[in-house]
């Protein structure tokens, strides 16, 4: 199998990669020398190069740095294509969750029908006027499932990227509006209740009848004090919940690639990101 990895670091606020950047605190950590089967390779495609913010939120879609957010998008969509030609299984370390516009307009440029498997602290199922920072991060799922601006809906073909009903979310504390959509949604409670591998089960039953997945991990998922993040919730998930749940899905091999994603405090554990990162309002 060969297995690509390709950096991310945008991030929707506009804070630049020469600030914070987990992909290369990944790569500076030893991620791009670790041990695989024998046989595997590991392919480095290196980072995408991240577009001018221009600071401001759009006028008409209230959205904050649209045109930097469309711009990464096409190159995303643009860089994975070319990179499936090439890799089996494809790893994605960002950044912000918003950059799933891309790797969905990938799926969509190539006539894919690919489900995801979300794990996430929050739903990310919002509009821009129900977003107190209109930050892309905020909207992601909301458009890649078919609702708000038709310029980022439409931004890849005729709207929905993805089916409601082609998505399933667990773990989260924090549900946004994912209630007023069809998304199949689990919160940190039932994962509790139901077990890990029960539901990683659960997951790929809910999406049998799409044969490709992907797998959208986002670190905030787990607790604040495992893992310190940008956007912290109280009464996340532990290491080994989280491990069981992506260990068991991946095993299922429909899944063709994975995201990596959060603003997260790594400068906790690595010296190369060394931003000073405070609780944001959502």
């Amino acid at each position: 199998m060969k297995i690509g990895i390709l950096g991310i670091p945008f991030n929707g606020d506009g804070t630049r990669p020469e600030i914070e950047n987990p992909p290369a605190a990944f790569r500076e950590a030893g991620l791009t020398r670790l041990k695989i089967r024998s046989g595997d390779s590991l392919l480095d495609y290196g980072d995408l190069l991240i577009p001018v913010f221009d600071g401001y939120r759009d006028p008409s879609t209230e959205i904050l740095n649209l045109n930097a957010w469309k711009e990464i998008s096409r190159y995303t969509a643009k860089k994975l294509i070319s990179i499936q030609e090439e890799a089996d299984f494809v790893i994605i370390l960002g950044g912000d969750c918003s950059i799933l516009l891309g790797i969905f307009g990938a799926f969509r440029l190539t006539d894919k029908r690919v489900g995801l498997v979300i794990l996430d602290g929050h739903t990310d199922y919002r509009d821009p006027s129900s977003s107190s920072s209109g930050e892309p991060a905020d909207l992601e799922l909301a458009i890649l499932t078919g609702k708000g601006p038709i310029e980022l809906t439409g931004m890849f073909g005729l709207p929905p990227l993805l089916q409601p009903t082609d998505v399933v979310v667990y773990g989260y504390r924090e549900p946004d509006l994912i209630a007023e959509s069809n998304i199949h949604h689990y919160n940190h409670q039932v994962f509790r209740e139901t077990g890990a591998d029960n539901l990683a089960n659960q997951a790929l039953s809910l999406l049998d009848h799409v044969d490709r997945l992907w797998f959208h991990l986002d670190v905030d998922v787990l607790d604040p004090t495992l893992m310190p993040v940008c956007f912290p919730e109280p009464d996340g998930l532990s290491i080994d919940e989280t491990l069981v749940f992506l260990s068991t899905s991946i095993r299922s091999k429909r899944f063709i690639g994975m995201c990596r994603l959060n603003r997260c405090r790594l400068d906790c554990f690595l010296p190369s990101c060394t931003k000073d990162i405070r609780r944001k309002p959502r």
